[in-house]
């Protein structure tokens, strides 16, 4: 089954969008939940974004300097289940 990462809603002074920074896995890694999946920067913080499931990494959607609105998905994650 798959599950797509996604980017959550940021909070009501950080606008609705981000950049991505840094991407942590490479396609075919292991991924626990609660890892660290993207790094993101808006005009005010940068954050991680954590991996909601246990899963290996199909594909990230994303690449560094991307901008990306809340609800775009991040990455895709291969979970059991």
């Amino acid at each position: 089954m798959y599950l797509e990462v996604k980017l959550p809603e940021l909070g009501e002074d950080a606008g609705d969008e981000a950049t991505v920074t840094y991407l942590y896995f490479n396609s075919g890694d292991q991924v626990n939940e609660g890892d660290d999946f993207v790094e993101m920067a808006t005009d005010k913080a940068t954050f991680n974004v954590p991996a909601p499931a246990s899963g290996k990494l199909k594909e990230y959607k994303v690449k560094e300097d991307d901008v990306v609105k809340v609800g775009e998905v991040l990455g895709i994650l291969e979970v059991e289940g």
